[in-house]
């Protein structure tokens, strides 16, 4: 049996993708004892991740303000909170530590090196340094390993590229009955596990009045995360119009997306969910780190991009609704273009990591 413990973070600033990710990592791993280290804030995701893993909680400095920049994400100097997490660890025989945490690096990982036999990344960027035998980037392909070129040690393991993206296997079965593409009628809308700035909200008041316009051909399936601070009044909105479904922290997304015609979406890791189902979506960069997983999809014609929430992109969004309304076999293209990028067949990734790990 390995013992392995992750350190990652959720609230309404941060979201709650790096959970999720670790979550669907964790139900692949083989003969282990799985336990989470995570910073109690403000719409967090502990209990979620408490229902299937021990979570030993940290608390954050009072004196940090957590916002979008993913430099204060930590809540902490990354001393205070590589001494929080040997507090609970310096006791246990940790085989893995996994990590993933974008306000993590080098110096953190230094202070907890003596306490842990392996320390396994996940990462999405390619701009600090590490100190990790392993390190995984589901953003970049391997022609690209060059990029961590004196970022890493020497001994360290890459696992780069759609080999390795870490996607809950709900979503690789359901892809396979999923109802085929005909018309434009049901639409998904998720701007992500916390969505701060609420485009929840804005783009559901764009769709009820084209919608209105149109004479109500579309049914919507609003989807929010435990993080997102704004339920109430995005909830209300939904239960004063029929055509408007409200779903809340669920643990059936494949179930929705099965039914989507086109899905309108953040940048984050439901890009590979959706994208896995074949689902064509309208995509909006809600957060900068976002913008790693945009080009690829946009070249590879499985999205339809309409900007940043900096940008006024109501405009666009009611055009492009139009146009598939109105262009549904750009839909059915769309659809064959994502299973094309990302075939189900393919996804190895979990069992290659279980190899590595008790190897």
């Amino acid at each position: 049996m390995l013992n392995i413990i992750f350190r990652v973070d959720s609230g309404s600033m941060i979201g709650s993708g790096h959970v999720y990710r670790c979550l669907s990592f964790a139900e692949y791993i083989r003969n282990s004892n799985i336990e989470f280290i995570c910073k109690n804030y403000d719409k967090n995701c502990i209990p979620l991740i408490s229902k299937r893993y021990k979570v030993y909680e940290i608390e954050k400095d009072k004196n940090y303000e957590i916002t979008l920049n993913i430099n204060s994400w930590l809540g902490d100097t990354s001393l205070k909170d590589a001494k929080k997490t040997i507090d609970i660890i310096k006791n246990k025989n940790i085989d893995w530590l996994i990590i993933d945490h974008y306000s993590i690096n080098k110096e953190w990982e230094d202070n907890i090196r003596p306490y842990v036999k392996n320390i396994f990344v996940i990462d999405d960027f390619t701009n600090r340094e590490h100190n990790c035998e392993i390190l995984l980037n589901q953003q970049i392909e391997p022609k690209e390993s060059k990029l961590y070129f004196s970022l890493l040690p020497s001994h360290c393991k890459l696992l780069l590229g759609k080999d390795y993206i870490l996607i809950n296997k709900k979503f690789i079965t359901a892809s396979k009955n999923r109802k085929p593409i005909t018309q434009l009628k049901r639409i998904n809308i998720f701007m992500g596990g916390g969505d701060p700035s609420n485009e929840t909200l804005k783009i559901i008041k764009i769709c009820d009045k084209l919608n209105k316009k149109l004479n109500y051909p579309f049914i919507f399936d609003i989807i929010i995360g435990f993080s997102n601070k704004f339920k109430k009044e995005i909830e209300e909105h939904c239960n004063s119009n029929n055509n408007f479904n409200f779903h809340y922290n669920i643990n059936y997304m494949e179930n929705l997306f099965s039914k989507t015609d086109l899905a309108i979406g953040a940048g984050g890791g439901t890009t590979y969910e959706r994208c896995i189902m074949g689902i064509p979506t309208i995509l909006l960069c809600i957060a900068e780190n976002q913008k790693l997983v945009l080009d690829k999809f946009i070249n590879n014609k499985t999205v339809y991009y309409i900007g940043t929430i900096n940008e006024d992109y109501s405009k666009k969004l009611k055009q492009s609704l139009l146009y598939f309304y109105n262009n549904p076999k750009d839909l059915i293209k769309m659809s064959k273009n994502c299973k094309r990028f990302l075939p189900t067949d393919n996804f190895v990734s979990f069992n290659k990591i279980n190899n590595i790990l008790h190897n």
